[in-house]
């Protein structure tokens, strides 16, 4: 999925497929990952990197994670129910990879049979 034009093409199955909130999840996880790991590369997190963060994190959990978000996340309600019960980025790390699991047994492999068929 590190391919722009393959996620391009899997986001668009994905908008087909009814299936497009995992996919803004896993691009916005990947800006949080990259804000994340840019401020841990200073060897702690600064005061603004960390406000900055929990800002982030946040929005995430307004987009997907509360119940009613505009791409409410359709993953096992222990998962979910863990997240709504306490925000924070080990959380949106849980359900990331419940999400990345989702994506890739179920979208990417559509995409992939999708792209056998047109051969």
């Amino acid at each position: 999925m590190k391919d722009p034009l393959v996620f391009e093409q899997l986001k668009d199955l994905a908008i087909r497929r009814f299936e497009v909130e995992n996919v803004i999840f896993y691009e916005d996880y990947q800006k949080l990952l990259g804000m994340y790991n840019m401020d841990m590369s200073s060897s702690q997190l600064s005061p603004k990197g960390n406000q900055e963060l929990k800002k982030y994190v946040s929005h995430m959990y307004a987009k997907f994670i509360v119940s009613g978000a505009p791409y409410e996340l359709n993953v096992p309600h222990k998962i979910i129910d863990a997240a709504r019960n306490e925000e924070n980025f080990e959380q949106l790390e849980i359900i990331a990879k419940e999400v990345n699991s989702m994506l890739y047994s179920n979208t990417f492999r559509q995409y992939v049979l999708r792209q056998d068929k047109k051969q």
